[in-house]
């Protein structure tokens, strides 16, 4: 009987208002026998009967007709076999499920790479399933952009229809997502394999029928693809893999930094430090542009040949500017034809160029050597302003200075008047010999050190009378950048001076830093400060040291002589905390006259003043400073930001919040929040995010300097993680063996709309109540039929005279 309702049946679905509630309709017997009863039993009885009692009817009638009377008694006698089986409509509420496609798609930083697609034909098929006009635009997208532009309003509307779609998005780890639109193409590794165990795992029972992989198919960490694919083809799950990107091996030349300062004069020469890796360019010939960013003029360029194989070698670019302003420049090297992305090729850092006069007070304890030429220097220098102070003058004696400006009579000792110089520089001075007394001249000292500490820059130059060793208990030994020690012990270490000369030993003298660059190729730099024959001078005094203190760079040492810290320290500078400082351990540096004249004597003291002045040249910004813990970071790093911040009155702020300005590559502006954690001290976090250079600013809250919007303004760039970039090409190898383990099917991008003739399954139906029944038999209908029936076969045998 259960055989003969299931084939029986008939039915069809009704779509109703409510999306996927559905109504089945179908008809069934209540009372039928068994299949093999009905078919072998009742229903030949019922042919025999009505076709053999009109074969025994009168032989005058045509077997036409005797025909249409047995088929017209076989109906009826049908109709009322099938009211006797009770037939009835079910009625019922169901709910269609259809399977679920899981769209898996790669939300790594490579998702960011734009590529050239060197097969002509994939390139053609590509734009045009991505909706370009032109193969050429395919460049302009990046992968992530480009599966969003191939499967929006083609692939997935059709799957829609026949899949409950899914989206998850992977990187290093896995996530929910809305789709394309939702990709931000940000993670610094790629877990492929975990990412197919997980999501198997996840959607274990809930019908999973299909996983579609969108990736270029770089897996960098975890488990191999293999072993996630394995885990879904134990489940039964096939996963389909299309392929974005191209599988030719890329060739790509990257800027990965440029050092420079971010503050200079004008008619300073600055030099931009660029470090470049490439790969596939072994040997070429390319040029490096500095340019203005804002008017895109070239400022200045270099020639170089690259070394390829992803070394990174480094380039220095020089440029003396001639006015005053903030710059936005940009270090360059043209895209070559062969690059598939040229976006990191440029590297944007930002520059200060002051024309103000710096204001340096320079004393001394007596006039010796090393005094009369440099005090000759500072006063000769056309953007220098020097008052000069000698401690063992004359009363009557006038102190000298630059033209214009006033001399000096004494020491300036309250904090406002020493907040006028940019640079205090200290020879041999007697410490307590400053001011009236020993109070007054501790009172100097304390206000020297928050005058540093405010911004400004201060310089020690050793000397055999007092300093360093008569300052260890000041409050100069706080801003230095060395340990004096012990000045006995460290003579015994240093042995007998006077009898052999000796010459500066550089702390990097294959990459040294711009202040002890007198020369521009660092080979020739390296011969003039260290070799004997054809350097500078050498010298026969200097002042021992214990040691540097931590966090200070020493750019130069004694050749020979050490203690147990290492050889002894000669030259080295610090920040305390935004100021600069620095000590010159030795006294004789005149000497470097002898034979050049002032050539490099004045070049390394203009150098070294400057160099302490960066802070305080930003004249509208040393109430603020603001800095970000580096230079570079990769996409979802934290970016940790640092800032100071005086009030009108140059004491630390207090307020509880401070806003910043952060500016995007695409000039977006956003705020970014900084706590106090302690006296006018800021800090905050951000997440690096899009790639190119950020910038970041402070504004005045106070309104008190209207006429100038951005201060302590510095930047960072964001680029792509160094493991997602060493090798960004498609790997097709990995995407086919997880499509063959699972039973898919691999795609290319621009094949992807044969996924919609791949993935069919059925839907299934769910019943949401108990069947509706409603009886037929008693139907009106019925009544019609079986009377029709009988009626017309009654009226055909009267016509025939059948009795």
């Amino acid at each position: 009987m259960q055989m003969l309702k299931q084939d029986a049946a008939v039915s069809f679905i009704n779509l109703l208002a409510d999306g996927d509630m559905k109504v089945e309709s179908s008809f069934a017997f209540q009372n039928s026998p068994e299949a093999w009863i009905f078919f072998l039993l009742i229903l030949p009885a019922v042919l025999f009967f009505s076709f053999f009692m009109y074969r025994i009817e009168s032989p005058g009638v045509p077997r036409k007709v005797k025909a249409a009377l047995a088929l017209l008694r076989c109906l009826s006698l049908l109709v009322i076999l099938c009211c006797l089986f009770r037939p009835v409509m079910l009625m019922q509420k169901v709910r269609e499920v259809r399977p679920v496609l899981l769209m898996l798609l790669d939300n790594s930083a490579s998702m960011q790479e734009h590529d050239l697609y060197a097969d002509e034909p994939v390139r053609e098929a590509l734009a045009k399933a991505a909706g370009f006009s032109a193969p050429d635009g395919l460049r302009e997208v990046s992968r992530s952009e480009l599966a969003k532009r191939v499967f929006t309003g083609g692939p997935l509307d059709v799957l829609d229809e026949r899949y409950d779609i899914h989206y998850c998005a992977f990187n290093e780890t896995v996530s929910p997502s809305g789709g394309f639109d939702d990709l931000s193409s940000k993670g610094d590794s790629t877990r492929m394999g975990d990412a197919l165990a997980d999501v198997v795992k996840e959607y274990r029972g809930r019908r999973l029928a299909q996983i579609v992989l969108v990736s270029d198919g770089r897996s960098n960490r975890g488990r191999s693809p293999s072993d996630g694919a394995a885990l879904a083809a134990s489940e039964q799950i096939p996963v389909h893999t299309v392929g974005v990107g191209d599988p030719t091996v890329s060739r790509n030349i990257e800027i990965t930094g440029v050092n420079a300062p971010s503050v200079v004069l004008v008619g300073d020469e600055v030099i931009f430090k660029a470090d470049l890796s490439s790969r596939g360019f072994e040997g070429r010939p390319v040029r490096i542009l500095l340019k203005n960013k804002e008017d895109g003029s070239i400022m200045s360029s270099k020639e170089t040949e690259l070394k390829g194989g992803e070394i990174e070698q480094q380039e220095s670019l020089y440029w003396k500017p001639e006015r005053e302003g903030s710059y936005r420049i940009e270090v360059e090297v043209p895209v070559q034809a062969e690059e598939q992305d040229g976006s990191d090729n440029r590297f944007t850092v930002l520059l200060r160029v002051e024309s103000a006069q710096i204001m340096v007070l320079y004393v001394d304890g007596y006039p010796r050597w090393e005094y009369r030429f440099l005090k000759n220097m500072l006063v000769r220098v056309k953007n220098f302003e020097a008052q000069i102070f000698l401690q063992s003058a004359d009363p009557d004696f006038i102190q000298e200075s630059s033209d214009g400006v006033p001399a000096l009579e004494r020491v300036p000792d309250e904090l406002d008047q020493l907040m006028k110089y940019h640079v205090i520089v200290f020879g041999d001075v007697d410490p307590n010999k400053l001011g009236e007394d020993r109070g007054e001249s501790r009172r100097i000292l304390e206000n020297i050190k928050e005058f540093v500490k405010r911004g400004g820059g201060f310089l020690m130059q050793a000397g055999v009378l007092h300093s360093p060793a008569a300052f260890i208990d000041t409050a100069i030994a706080d801003i230095l950048p060395v340990i004096p020690g012990n000045y006995a012990e460290e003579m015994m270490t240093a042995g007998r001076m006077g009898d052999d000369q000796f010459r500066l030993k550089l702390e990097n003298p294959l990459n040294p830093p711009p202040l002890m660059r007198l020369i521009k190729d660092p080979v020739e730099n390296r011969s003039l400060w260290e070799d004997p024959e054809r350097g500078l001078s050498g010298f026969y005094w200097y002042s021992p040291l214990e040691r540097a203190k931590p966090g200070a760079e020493v750019f130069a040492r004694h050749p020979t002589n050490e203690n147990r810290h290492g050889r002894h320290v000669i030259i080295a500078t610090t920040y305390y905390p935004s100021g600069r400082t620095a000590f010159v351990g030795i006294d004789s540096t005149w000497r470097w006259r002898f034979p050049y004249g002032d050539r490099y004597h004045d070049l390394f003291w203009r150098k070294m003043v400057r160099y302490l002045a960066q802070n305080k040249l930003r004249r509208k910004d040393y109430r603020f400073d603001l800095n970000t813990d580096q230079s570079r970071y990769d996409m979802n790093e934290r970016v940790h930001i640092n800032a100071r911040i005086l009030d009108v009155n140059y004491e630390p702020s207090m307020k509880p919040v401070r806003k910043i300005k952060t500016m995007d590559p695409k000039s977006r502006i956003e705020e970014c929040e900084l706590n106090l954690v302690g006296d006018g001290e800021y800090e905050g976090v951000l997440i690096a995010q899009k790639p190119g250079t950020h910038q970041l600013w402070i504004e005045d809250e106070t309104g008190a300097d209207p006429g100038e919007a951005r201060h302590a303004l510095t930047s960072y760039t964001v680029t792509i993680p160094r493991l997602e970039a060493e090798n960004p090409v498609l790997d097709r190898a990995v995407l086919e063996k997880v499509a063959r383990i699972t039973g898919g099917k691999y795609y290319g991008l621009e094949q992807a709309a044969g996924l919609t003739l791949e993935l069919d399954d059925e839907i299934e139906l769910r019943p949401l109540s108990d069947p509706e029944r409603r009886d037929l038999w008693s139907s009106w209908w019925v009544l019609l039929l079986f009377t029709g029936l009988f009626a017309a076969e009654w009226i055909i045998r009267k016509r025939r005279n059948l009795l």
